[in-house]
């Protein structure tokens, strides 16, 4: 879940960063970025958790045992 967070808010600061310098670079000036609102960004956190909760939900159910005679 850290991750998620970590990743969607450098994401989002990241892409701020590229549509600024875009811009400055053809000409038409910076701070034409908008970050996305609140509401999107919660979005994304809450749906980058659930997904992640099939995962680990099946995970724990095993034994650490099951793992190591499982091939490749």
């Amino acid at each position: 879940m850290t991750s998620a967070v970590l990743g969607i808010a450098i994401g989002a600061l990241a892409g701020r960063w590229l549509v600024d310098a875009q811009s400055r670079a053809d000409g038409t000036g910076s701070g034409i970025a908008h970050p996305p609102s609140a509401s999107v960004l919660l979005t994304l956190v809450a749906g980058a958790v659930l997904a992640a909760l099939v995962p680990a939900a099946r995970a724990v159910r095993r034994r650490p045992a099951d793992f190591l005679t499982e091939t490749m």
